[in-house]
């Protein structure tokens, strides 16, 4: 069994404050797109964590980056021992003290809301319903090697998480 997949954010109250409404519920719908997919999204409060490249950590190391590198945008399915080792120093320090730490993928999305200054039950009400006509209306990716398939998962995610984790506690 491979560990739980975990992606640490850092965002400072200056950041909140100074993104647009927009780019604060993509930011969201990003975090809500990786707990689709079963990656536990943290919040850390510390700055120094803001200058690690962005990687997710699981069984492996996935590193995907657009951020102080020399190309537009970077991706690696592995990375050494030591790069690896400093990523799980650092979602340990993450986990520790997230300030959306929840076992809820819920409740970890509702105070990274709160945090974002986006309110969550209309957030949850507006996914729901662009979860039945979709976005493919409304957004129209300029490449034919993008789609909106990624956005319209984000959107069921939280348009359905209620019944989603009912499902999966009575699984249990």
């Amino acid at each position: 069994m491979f560990p739980e997949a975990r992606r640490g954010f850092y965002i400072s109250d200056a950041d909140v404050a100074e993104s647009p409404a927009y780019e604060r519920m993509l930011l969201l719908l990003t975090a809500a797109l990786m707990e689709a997919f079963g990656i536990t999204v943290q919040l850390s409060a510390e700055p120094e964590h803001g200058q690690v490249e962005g990687f997710v950590l699981g069984g492996e190391a996935i590193v995907a980056n657009w951020l102080g590198g020399p190309e537009l945008w970077s991706v690696d399915a592995s990375a050494p021992p030591s790069r690896r080792s400093v990523f799980r120093d650092v979602v340990e320090q993450v986990s520790v003290a997230s300030l959306v730490a929840q076992v809820r993928s819920k409740r970890r999305l509702q105070m990274l809301a709160a945090y974002l200054n986006v309110p969550w039950a209309w957030f949850q009400r507006r996914c729901e319903e662009l979860a039945v006509a979709g976005v493919d209306d409304l957004a129209h990716p300029r490449s034919r090697l993008l789609s909106t398939s990624g956005l319209n998962t984000a959107i069921r995610y939280v348009a359905y998480i209620d019944d989603l984790e009912g499902a999966e506690l009575a699984c249990r």
